[in-house]
This record gives structure tokens, C-alpha cells and sequence, in this order.
């Protein structure tokens, strides 16, 4: 009868013991899942903001491009008048394009001024969304004399 007290305590003992290391690895289980899914979620949300992130400054980058352009033209022109005004020996035509030069350099100061204004916000977009690399309109920098980019986001 001990034996079988015996035997019986044991597989009770056995059985409390499989509950307790089953319950331990469902724990386990559920933890590494729970992990699994946060980081899932994590990068998933990453994903979006850097696609955001991207997206917009791909559209800034746009509406970059096209001031770009307008001060490309107008140097363009500037250049020529420019040609034009040392090669005339007429006083008056001279006279002309110089205020023709003076005009395309007034107009060339506004595109880059509003392209300088325009970036800057752009760039505190950009940061609001949680962008960094603010290096979207350093290949323009030169037609529209925009500053240095910056590559951080605390600067």
C-alpha cells in the first residue's frame, strides 16, 4: 500500500512537474511571440516613415528641380546677354542688355530666394516626419545657391 501511495505521489509529482515546465514553455512561447510581434510592428512602422520620408522628399525634390531649372535658363540667358554686351560696340545696345543682364540677375535673385525659403521649410517638414538625411537638394545647390545640406537632424 506505501507502493502504491508511493507510486501514486510520484506521478502526481510527475504530472505537477509537466503542467509547471509545459506552463513554463507556453510563457516561453508567448513571450517570444509577443517579441517577435513587436518587432515586427516596429519595423513595419520604420518602414512607413522612411517610405514618407522618402516620398516626400522625393516631391520637394520635384518642385526643387523645376526652380533649378528656371535659374538654369535664366543663367543661360544672363550668359548670352552677357557675350552679347562685351562683343557690342553700339553704346545703346550695350545700355540695353546691360538692364536686360540686371533684370535676369533680379530674377535669378528671386527663384533663389523663394528656393531658399522653400527648402527651409521643407527641411523642417522632413524633420517633423522623422526624416535625417537632409541632403534631398545638395545636387541643386549650385543653380540655386542653397546651403550646405545638413545631415543631421539636430543641426
Amino acid at each position: 500500500m506505501t507502493t502504491a501511495i508511493h507510486t501514486e505521489l510520484v506521478m502526481s509529482a510527475l504530472a505537477t512537474a509537466a503542467q509547471v515546465a509545459m506552463s513554463h514553455h507556453g510563457q516561453k512561447h508567448e513571450r517570444a511571440m509577443f517579441e517577435l510581434r513587436a518587432g515586427a510592428l516596429t519595423e513595419i512602422t520604420d518602414a512607413l516613415i522612411t517610405r514618407r520620408v522618402d516620398a516626400v522628399k522625393d516631391g520637394f525634390k520635384l518642385v526643387l528641380d523645376e526652380y533649378a531649372a528656371q535659374a538654369r535658363h535664366f543663367m543661360t540667358q544672363q550668359a548670352r546677354f552677357s557675350d552679347a554686351q562685351l562683343g557690342a560696340s553700339d553704346p545703346l545696345l550695350r545700355i540695353e542688355l546691360n538692364q536686360r543682364i540686371k533684370d535676369i540677375d533680379m530674377e535669378l535673385g528671386r527663384i533663389r530666394t523663394d528656393a531658399h525659403l522653400l527648402y527651409a521649410q521643407m527641411t523642417e517638414v522632413i524633420l517633423l516626419i522623422g526624416g535625417v538625411d537632409l541632403g534631398f537638394g545638395a545636387d541643386l545647390a549650385g543653380p540655386l545657391a542653397l546651403p550646405p545640406a545638413r545631415m543631421r537632424a539636430d543641426l
